[in-house]
């Protein structure tokens, strides 16, 4: 827990929120657990950090499943005309990111492990603390 620098990391959870950017108002939410494969059991290190009990994992399915939910989420979404900018123009969907570990570092990382594409939507992002 101490010396985590060869620590492989795993996604094990993954939020979304829709955010309506002309009114600045939730539109839907997502928010599913990933079951960890090559470190199955979480860190007391990692429980503290996320508040994330060893039980919801171990019930979750893994990762590409989940991802592939989220992508069928946002799908919803993809047309819809409710994205619009302040010329009421239609404004494409963008992922916005507390930092850039989330998109920049784990998502890349949790994808190769599991052996499949960056999915479209994480290509690109906004690190709003920037």
């Amino acid at each position: 827990d101490v010396d985590n620098t060869n620590f492989i990391h795993e996604i094990i959870e993954f939020p979304m929120i829709i955010v309506d950017s002309a009114t600045r108002m939730i539109v839907d939410e997502f928010r599913e657990y990933c079951k960890p494969v090559l470190n199955p059991l979480l860190t007391d290190f990692c429980k503290n950090l996320t508040h994330i009990e060893q039980e919801i994992v171990d019930e979750s399915d893994e990762f590409p499943t989940v991802l592939r939910q989220a992508e069928l989420f946002l799908a919803r979404f993809h047309r819809k005309p409710f994205i619009r900018n302040r010329s009421n123009s239609r404004t494409p969907m963008v992922v916005i990111t507390d930092g850039p570990w989330d998109m920049g570092r784990f998502m890349r990382i949790q994808c190769e492990q599991s052996g499949i594409p960056i999915p479209k939507f994480a290509e690109n992002w906004i690190n709003i603390r920037k």
